[in-house]
């Protein structure tokens, strides 16, 4: 055990034990190890109760069905119960995170809070977020680029908290038009693909690009810094801005 966290807990055990703890010159501690522990009351300035860490869920992350412009998502986690974000962004963009995928997700979320503030936290939450295994198929992903997948566990305040799981996929090359007929078909089809996806947020909000609201007073957010349209070639995300 850790110096300090020996200290807070021989001060928290004093506390707990009453006023002839509390005036007492000195408390002593007789840990089940047969060590013993003392400390000076007189030395005491504050104390401090840190609560102990959430758990850290784990994912699995599944990447399939990768093309030109497209690729289909899915996450397992190892516990039903917990609530959790997920989604893409390009390698570059990943790697020029100070904060890891948090600051993705925290910062989105407050745009969020931002941008509805009649609706509550619980409401946000829920349009947001993913419970048990979930699958989402991306369209209009810019050729030949390496994405990075994640998922984490976001709390009820909408916090993030454990370790991001993360994985790694490129979409397929593109090709040149010039090269011949098939390659000019693949590059249209990836194309309306695109513009097929505009306007998706969860798919439960918006039913195309012009951002008429369905549920939950939420609509199509265009232009969210980390979430602008798939069509743009930015950064991509399922729940599209």
């Amino acid at each position: 055990m850790k110096f300090l966290e020996k200290y807070i807990l021989g001060i928290a055990l004093a506390l707990l034990l009453g006023t002839q703890a509390m005036t007492a010159q000195t408390v002593r501690l007789h840990m089940k190890s047969g060590e013993t522990l003392e400390y000076n009351c007189a030395d005491v300035d504050s104390l401090t109760f840190i609560p102990a860490e959430k758990p850290s869920p784990k994912f699995q992350l599944a990447v399939s069905d990768i093309g030109i412009a497209s690729a289909t998502l899915s996450v397992t986690p190892d516990d039903n119960a917990v609530r959790y974000y997920y989604d893409v962004c390009t390698r570059e963009q990943y790697d020029a995170l100070s904060g890891g995928v948090e600051e993705i997700v925290t910062s989105y979320i407050e745009y969020l809070k931002g941008r509805y503030p009649t609706l509550t936290m619980e409401q946000i939450l829920g349009n947001t977020l993913s419970q048990g295994a979930d699958s989402d198929q991306l369209t209009g992903l810019p050729a030949g680029t390496e994405f990075v997948f994640y998922a984490i566990a976001v709390d009820d305040e909408g916090k993030c908290y454990g370790k991001a799981a993360t994985t790694t996929f490129s979409t397929l090359p593109g090709g040149d038009p010039a090269d011949g007929a098939g390659n000019a078909l693949r590059s249209l089809r990836a194309l309306l693909d695109g513009y097929r996806g505009r306007g998706k947020f969860l798919g439960r909000l918006c039913t195309d690009g012009t951002g008429a609201a369905r549920s939950g007073g939420l609509c199509c957010l265009y232009g969210y810094e980390h979430g602008r349209a798939r069509a743009e070639g930015n950064l991509c995300r399922r729940h599209r801005a």
